[in-house]
């Protein structure tokens, strides 16, 4: 049975073997010792939220192993299951892949090139009107804007 470690014992700088298996028992789990780096290097709550919430689905997608016991070929798998299984956009592939680093780096351990498959950026290309195209159609807007405001005032 686990006992309390007692003010006494910590004041005098003396620990009995219990106390030393209280502290080991006590030690943070990995999603809260996250959670406490990210807060240390002054990380937004949103990211440190989306961070947790990442890595935590990570965690759950492999059956619940330890990052530690995970290569990139894991992290490579999950993030190919986002692009291929679930349709998710590159920016949302960015996300889980940044907090998987983040992770790795947090364990001290190299993880490798990723060559997973990447969702393509898509590319929106803004709806412009030429200045002959404008001349044609602002006659018409200024007649439909004057009948607006007509409409307005007379009510």
């Amino acid at each position: 049975m686990q006992s309390k470690i007692s003010e006494d014992n910590i004041k005098s700088g003396f620990l009995l073997l219990e106390d030393f298996t209280t502290i080991y028992n006590n030690k943070p789990k990995l999603l809260d010792q996250l959670r406490e780096t990210l807060r240390l290097k002054h990380y937004s709550f949103k990211t440190e939220k989306s961070y947790f919430n990442w890595v935590r689905r990570v965690i759950l997608f492999h059956n619940k192993r330890h990052p530690k016991e995970m290569e990139t070929v894991e992290v490579q798998a999950f993030l190919n299951y986002l692009t291929v299984e679930l349709h998710f956009s590159a920016s949302t592939q960015n996300q889980a892949l940044n907090a998987s680093v983040y992770l790795y780096k947090h364990e001290k351990k190299e993880l490798g090139v990723i060559d997973a498959i990447r969702a393509r950026r898509s590319k929106h290309l803004p709806v412009v009107l030429t200045r002959e195209e404008v001349k044609l159609v602002h006659p018409y807007t200024q007649i439909k804007i004057k009948n607006i405001k007509k409409k307005l005032l007379a009510s």
